[in-house]
This record gives structure tokens, C-alpha cells and sequence, in this order.
């Protein structure tokens, strides 16, 4: 039975907060360093902050590492005060902080709190964890909960005065972390380091607890696309916000669809849905994810906070019978649910694209490996370089055998036959000096590019513009000796 009371699961499970920081962000191929593909990002410091019960926080998690020399940073280190060197000589690899981070979080259940984690920390932690033979799904599987602190701010924003922010250059609320922190009198510390960064965040969690509860409850109890699934019968409607504005929205259905099944659709109680009763499967396939539709799309996986309808439309502008009449309304009309599941069947899976078989990295999606390739991977970190051979002969996916013999090289080049060094070092040059941007991940003249962009744009730090420019030339001669 899933736990239904946020402030309850909260209490017994305690909670803590997580930060990266990595070689980027999602980049599009115009601009510059790019085409950039998120299952390419990597990170290279990874903090989690915990509380004691005398109140004290604490980094409960914090390890760094370098990068595998086809892993470059570019602009990213214009914005952390990590040394650049450290990405070439620091002390341990990325395999083994992986490691580190999945016995970690082995048998704990705590709450997780982030800040935009939802788009970047889990997702960049998802894709490192499948390069380093390590289970990617692991922070969304035993009912773990997830709350991603920006997606609360969105609510804080259109329903609740009790949260201070700054007004930016636009004349609207800043939804920055560290903005949100400074306008509510919390101590920042150094921006874009894990560590000073969890602190803030653990900070900004309990003042939201303390102002905002209902929220954050709410919050935990949607912190999983298991327990969204189960929040979604509870009510007629709910509240939601999104980074523009919030909505009061009536539940529909999930889609169905294979590779779609994580979309969840709602009426948006805005409109009229007497116009919408009779609607045909041809007419509402026009709505499908137009903007300023009455059909919303949300997702499962990325825990959507559903907060009460009732409680929360009239902040809004949403009369709360209204929004119950309109809601019972719509979401009864057998004949509109069919016709837009019959909509949704017409439209299939628009996402579906070829895989290029070229990048391991990019084809995370295209299938789970057998259980069997993981329960024999628990046991490559603790073995020799021979028995990690034998491990990866018995592996049967064709990826997680080319992270493995990365991985022979990476953690035993000197246990390597020459020609696994030759191949690994081939490898590392055609993924980073490629600079025809055929490749989904930053290349050498891409992080180049980067910073030549940064330094047009204003940025003059040049102590730390030699720094990286020395990282990047040392990387050069690494790879073309």
C-alpha cells in the first residue's frame, strides 16, 4: 500500500539534497560547441547534504573526479571554481565514483531533494551510471521519492505570498536557486559548487517546509510516477504549475501507447468543456499538444505536483463549483475519453527515431539489458583485470560490453595488451578532435569554440581562462601522442 501522507513519509524517512556538477548542458548544434546530447554530459563532482538530528548539516556525500580522456569540459568550468587540471590528475575515476554513489544510495530511502533535478541532475546521473555498468534507473526504483525543488517554486509563485522572490529583468519572479536563497535571507556560500550548493538547497527545503507545507507534502506524495498514478484518482481536479503560469486541470487517461505510456492527459477547467463533449477523434487529434489547448499533457516520470483543486483553484481565478462541475462533466463523457484514446492510437509514438548504433551512450532507451549482465556487473569493481575479462565475455549486451572494455583500459592501463590501448586512444581521438560536429558530444575544438564564445561574451577571468585554456592544450598533446 503506497503511503498517501507526505508529512508522515518526510518524518520517517528523513531527507537530504543532491547537486552535480558537470561538463555542461543539452547544447543545439547552431550553437556554439554543439550538437551537444544530454546522454553525453557527464559530471565531475557530486554532492548530497543530510541532516543530523541535532539540526546540522553535514555533506553526507561529496566526491570528485576526473574525466575519461574522451570526456571533455568546455564554458561549464567559467562557471565552477573546480580545477581544471584535477579533470586529468585527480583521485579516482569516474567508474569509481559511480560506484561509490550507487552503494550510497544502496539501502537508502530518504527523500531526495533537488533543484532542477528533474531536467538535469537525475537524468546526468542516469546516463553516468549506464556508461559505468552501473543500473540507470536506480534513483526511481523502491518507491524512492524525488522532489525537485523548481517544480515547488512554480507553485509558490501563483499560490502562496509566504515565499520571497526577486524581480528580474523580465519584471518576473526569479526562479534561480541562488535568487530564491538570497531574497529569503539564506547564505548561498560559492555558487556551483556541489557541495555549498546541496547546503543551500537543504536550506531552501526546510524554509519551504516551514512556509509552504502543504506544497511540499503534496509534493512527496507526487515523488514517483507510481505515486502521481495514484494521486490522480483521489480528486475530480487538481492544480499545477508549470514555469509559465498554473492551470486547474481534470484528470483524463495515461496513454498507452508502447514508449508512451509515461504521458498522463488532463482538460484544462479554463476552457468549456461543453464545446469539447462531442468532439471528434479527428478533431481532438488537432488539439494534441498545441499550445493553449483545452487537452494538457503532463508526465509521469517527471513527478508533476498535483496539488488539491479544491483547495488551491479559487488563487487562481477558478471557482472551486465551477471547477467540480466542469471537471464531473468532462471526465464522464465516455464518448470524448474514447475518442481521445482512439486520437492518441492514430498518433502512435512521434518521438520514434533510428538509434545510432555508433554512440552506445545514445541508445539508453532503445532497450533494458537482462538482469542477468547486472547481477554479474556487482562484482567488476571488486575484481582483478583477468576476471573482469571474464565478466565482460559473459556479458550478452552489446553495450554494456563496449563500456567494459573502455573500463579495462580506463581502470588497467597497465594491465592492457597494447593493442586495447591503440583502440581505446583511437577512439578517444575520433569522439574529441572530430570537429566536422558529427559526433553528440562536445569535442575538443567544441569546448574551444565554448570558450572563445564566453570570453566575447564578457568573460574575463584570466587566471582561470589560462587555466582551462592550459587544460585543454594538455588534453590536445594527451591525444595526439
Amino acid at each position: 500500500m503506497i503511503e498517501s501522507d507526505g508529512k508522515r513519509i518526510l518524518i520517517e524517512r528523513g531527507y537530504e539534497a543532491l547537486d552535480t556538477e558537470g561538463t555542461g548542458v543539452t547544447i543545439d548544434e547552431k550553437r556554439p560547441g554543439g550538437p551537444v546530447s544530454e546522454n553525453m554530459i557527464r559530471p565531475f563532482e557530486i554532492s548530497i547534504t543530510s541532516k543530523h538530528h541535532d539540526g546540522e548539516l553535514t555533506e553526507s556525500f561529496w566526491e570528485k573526479s576526473t574525466l575519461p580522456a574522451h570526456v571533455v569540459a568546455g564554458s561549464a568550468l567559467t562557471v565552477t571554481p573546480i580545477a581544471a587540471q584535477s579533470l586529468i590528475h585527480g583521485d579516482q575515476s569516474q567508474y569509481q565514483m559511480a560506484c561509490k554513489l550507487r552503494d550510497y544510495f544502496q539501502d537508502n530511502q530518504r527523500v531526495l531533494f533537488s533543484f532542477n533535478g528533474i531536467n538535469y541532475d537525475l537524468k546526468v546521473l542516469r546516463h553516468f551510471y549506464f556508461e559505468n555498468l552501473q543500473y540507470p534507473y536506480q534513483l526511481s526504483q523502491d518507491d524512492r521519492i524525488h522532489v525537485d525543488l523548481l517544480h515547488a517554486s512554480y507553485a509558490a509563485r501563483d499560490f502562496s505570498d509566504q515565499i520571497q522572490f526577486i524581480i528580474n529583468e523580465k519584471g518576473k519572479k526569479s526562479l534561480k536557486q541562488t535568487d530564491i536563497a538570497l531574497a529569503n535571507g539564506i547564505d548561498v556560500g560559492v555558487a556551483h559548487t556541489a557541495a555549498d550548493d546541496t547546503r543551500t538547497l537543504m536550506q531552501i527545503a526546510d524554509l519551504f517546509l516551514e512556509k509552504i507545507p502543504e506544497i511540499i507534502f503534496t509534493a512527496v506524495e507526487c515523488g514517483n510516477k507510481f505515486r502521481v498514478q495514484n494521486k490522480m484518482i483521489e480528486e475530480e481536479y487538481f492544480c499545477h504549475s508549470n514555469p509559465w503560469s498554473s492551470k486547474a486541470l481534470a484528470p483524463l487517461m495515461r496513454n498507452s501507447i508502447k514508449g508512451m505510456e509515461n504521458e498522463i492527459y488532463f482538460f484544462d477547467l479554463a476552457h468549456d468543456p461543453e464545446k469539447y463533449i462531442n468532439a471528434s477523434e479527428t478533431e481532438i487529434s488537432k488539439l494534441i499538444g498545441k499550445s493553449r489547448s483545452p487537452i494538457v499533457r503532463l508526465a509521469l516520470n517527471k513527478n508533476p505536483i498535483l496539488l488539491s483543486g479544491t483547495r488551491f483553484s479559487e488563487k487562481i481565478g477558478i471557482n472551486t463549483n465551477e471547477a467540480l462541475s466542469k471537471a464531473m462533466m468532462i471526465s464522464s463523457n465516455e464518448g470524448f475519453i474514447n475518442n481521445l484514446n482512439s486520437a492518441l492510437i492514430r498518433r502512435g509514438n512521434p518521438y520514434t527515431k533510428d538509434i545510432n548504433e555508433k554512440f552506445p551512450e545514445m541508445t539508453i532507451y532503445s532497450g533494458f539489458p537482462p538482469n542477468a549482465d547486472y547481477l554479474i556487473l556487482n562484482e567488476f569493481s571488486g575484481s582483478s583485470f583477468n576476471e573482469k575479462i571474464q565478466i565482460r565475455d559473459h556479458l550478452k549486451d552489446s553495450r554494456l560490453k563496449a563500456f567494459a572494455n573502455r573500463l579495462l583500459v580506463l581502470e588497467h592501463p597497465r594491465d592492457c595488451q597494447k593493442s586495447m590501448l591503440i583502440q581505446y586512444q583511437d577512439f578517444a581521438k575520433k569522439r574529441l578532435l572530430n570537429d566536422g560536429r558529427s559526433v553528440p558530444n562536445l569535442t575538443l575544438p567544441g569546448a574551444i569554440e565554448q570558450m572563445d564564445d564566453s570570453i566575447a561574451k564578457g568573460y574575463d577571468n584570466e587566471d582561470r581562462i589560462d587555466e582551462i585554456n592550459q587544460y585543454h592544450e594538455h588534453l590536445r598533446k594527451e591525444l595526439e601522442s
